[in-house]
């Protein structure tokens, strides 16, 4: 599923506050394009270990390691879940089909 600009933005912001991912800006600016290219899964580690990853497919899904997952990492990728459907409301998200095509 490829994103728009400001998409990608709206989920990386996401990643940050949900999740640790880095502020920098340039980690930030990787992301937006990588996302806008044709995107498989992208490591931003964070607070969820080096397993910290966005995978793109039909739906985003935020994941880590199984080894490493603790109560409390499972708590920040059922987080991001929720903000990534509120996002959807404020947003014009592709529909499935569309990032079919693509």
């Amino acid at each position: 599923m490829r994103l728009s600009q400001l998409q990608a933005e709206a989920v990386w912001l996401i990643l940050v506050e949900t999740c640790g991912a880095s502020q920098h800006e340039d980690d930030t600016e990787c992301f937006v394009r990588y996302a806008q290219d044709n995107p498989q899964e992208f490591r931003f580690q964070g607070n969820l270990g080096f397993g910290g990853k966005l995978y793109f497919g039909t739906v985003l899904r935020v994941a880590c390691y199984q080894e490493d997952e603790t109560p409390e990492r499972k708590r920040m990728v059922d987080h991001a879940k929720i903000e990534r459907k509120k996002s959807i409301k404020r947003i014009s998200w592709p529909k499935i089909s569309d990032s079919l095509k693509a």
